[in-house]
């Protein structure tokens, strides 16, 4: 079984310190770089509006009505840049997630955008592999205590593939959790639009058709939760992704195990471990093939067949 690393508590959180303040640092830096734009494009839209509502008698209430209608509510006349919106959007530009609904319009803003996302993704992924890492930690132990203390086995198979099984259930249960916690604060999604909502979000395929809360400005509260919600259910996607990764690992290794005890039975010697790292392995449906060069040039095929049933082919090189 390849072993974990095992991140340092101080390592975990310098990386999600070290995140949170890039957070802070980046809101404060858009808001300054897009706000007065906003301001300025918010006060023509006032003006259209008002222009608009005398020439035709519009009542304040029948406009609203019609721009609900027209835009589906994304337009409002809240502050879009507020410092909490501008919290908000930097979360999502480094959980590269961009729904779309908030992007910068002005040259600095979109330049400080680039430069933000290239340097802010990497560490956003540092700070959720180093908590994937410690939760993966946790549950290899129980997995392989569980197995001693219940079914007295000393030695655990396949631990990290069971670690995968109990990652996409605990995956899968968050995002109905999440979708529950969506259903309440937007009482007009069904709880399947909810559960789209999450798995887009989570994917990070981001669409923009749904998102969190939009016809009113973000207040502290509602960003805390958001990106603290978004943080645990990134942190168990990756923690999926790492423990996939690690199977895949154990399996390579298992298979390479089973060969090197099948060519060292089949040809009497002793294979080093710089050898073995040579020996190409071809994967089908009753096994696995595998193919190494001897001493005297002659390939030799053998294939792993299930239940431990072997056939050899000997081919001599050209």
């Amino acid at each position: 079984m390849k072993s974990i690393a095992k991140p340092t508590y101080k390592t975990i959180i310098f990386r999600n310190v070290a995140l949170v303040l890039y957070l802070v640092i980046g809101g404060a830096v858009f808001q300054l770089c897009e706000k007065q734009h906003y301001i300025s494009s918010s006060n023509r839209y006032k003006q259209v509006i008002k222009s608009f509502r005398k020439r035709y008698n519009i009542t304040a209430e029948d406009m609203q009505h019609l721009q609900d209608i027209l835009h589906n509510g994304r337009i409002s006349t809240a502050n879009e840049w507020s410092y909490s919106n501008a919290v908000f959007f930097a979360g999502t530009t480094v959980l590269t997630v961009g729904y779309g609904n908030l992007v910068p319009k002005t040259t600095q803003g979109r330049a400080f955008c680039i430069l933000y996302a290239i340097i802010g993704i990497p560490i956003a992924c540092l700070a959720l592999k180093s908590i994937a890492e410690r939760i993966m930690v946790a549950e290899v132990f129980l997995i392989t205590s569980a197995y001693k203390c219940i079914w007295r086995e000393k030695r655990v198979r396949a631990v990290h593939m069971k670690a995968s099984i109990l990652n996409v259930v605990l995956t899968v249960v968050f995002i109905l959790l999440l979708a529950g916690v969506a259903k309440l604060k937007r009482r007009e999604w069904s709880y399947f639009e909810c559960i789209y909502f999450s798995v887009i979000t989570f994917t990070t395929i981001g669409f923009g058709d749904y998102i969190p809360i939009y016809q009113h400005s973000f207040n502290e509260f509602d960003v805390l939760t958001l990106i603290l919600g978004f943080f645990i259910g990134f942190a168990f996607v990756s923690c999926l992704l790492c423990s996939l990764s690690y199977a895949l690992e154990e399996h390579s290794s298992t298979v390479l195990r089973k060969a090197r005890t099948t060519i060292e039975h089949k040809t009497g010697k002793k294979f080093r471990s710089q050898t073995l790292e040579s020996i190409e392995i071809d994967s089908f449906a009753n096994g696995h093939t595998i193919k190494y060069h001897n001493e005297l040039g002659n390939s030799t095929g053998i294939t792993l067949q299930k239940y431990s049933t072997f056939n050899t082919e000997r081919k001599s090189s050209q």
